[in-house]
């Protein structure tokens, strides 16, 4: 399967399930710290675009490209904590979460361009 075969929402499908996932384990190695559950929660948000991104997706790939940068921006707090902390399970589960969101957004601004790129061309 090559990365350009891949859809928006298989994307948004994907991450929602790694966040929400990555959420847990670290809900549970956190000692059940309920602060730790907003990780999760954004995967279920995600996971609500996923039918509106499987049928109009240059309408809704905005919204979920601005969604995933504030999720990239939310996460860089709990990477400097657990940094600081010096929890290296920590670090390994808040640098996978960072950097799916991160891999997700680049590929949603590549799909953007293409989809903009063909509606101008038609």
């Amino acid at each position: 399967m090559n990365f350009k075969d891949l859809s928006s929402y298989s994307v948004n499908f994907i991450l929602a399930i790694c966040l929400v996932l990555l959420g847990l384990w670290s809900y549970d190695a956190s000692g059940r710290d309920f602060h730790t559950l907003s990780i999760p929660a954004m995967g279920v948000i995600l996971s609500f675009f996923h039918k509106p991104l499987k049928n109009e997706e240059s309408k809704w790939i905005v919204w979920i490209m601005a969604l995933t940068a504030v999720y990239v921006f939310i996460l860089i707090m709990p990477l400097r904590n657990s940094m600081n902390s010096g929890n290296q399970d920590a670090v390994l589960r808040v640098s996978l979460m960072f950097a799916f969101c991160v891999l997700a957004l680049v590929f949603y601004i590549i799909r953007y361009r293409s989809l903009k790129q063909t509606q101008i061309k038609v």
